[in-house]
């Protein structure tokens, strides 16, 4: 329980308070309420990738939510967020954001694969925010 605890659970704790303490009060509620959404988009994502690769629920889950996050600040930041959002950006940051949070929780097991989801979560973000406002 004490490895298991060391490994899974204090990053994974570590992980949702950076995302909490930095991420989330840095914008007004519309802002937060898009955050949101694709923190909880990448975040099931992840878990869903989690099951069917039969990896951890949860880290997957952090991972997923971490790409969410990504794609979100990605397109934060432009002018004209729905015209300018491109499926190449989104699955990039998707794949960057799921690869660091990786490389945290897991020390390097699985760069490749975090990648994949990553893009995958990313893919599915762009997919459901293309046609916004």
């Amino acid at each position: 329980m004490n490895t298991t605890l060391k490994r899974i659970v204090l990053p994974s704790v570590i992980a949702f308070n950076l995302v909490g303490v930095t991420l989330i009060p840095s914008e007004h509620a519309a802002a937060n309420d898009e955050l949101l959404k694709d923190i909880g988009i990448g975040a099931a994502t992840g878990a869903v990738g989690g099951v069917i690769t039969g990896d951890d629920v949860l880290e997957d889950a952090v991972k997923g939510a971490a790409a969410g996050a990504s794609v979100n600040e990605l397109n934060r930041r432009r002018a004209n967020r729905c015209r300018s959002r491109k499926l190449e950006r989104d699955v990039l940051a998707g794949a960057g954001g799921s690869t660091v949070a990786g490389i945290i929780t897991n020390r390097r097991r699985d760069v490749v694969g975090d990648a994949a989801k990553g893009a995958a979560v990313g893919g599915i973000i762009h997919a459901t925010r293309k046609n916004c406002r």
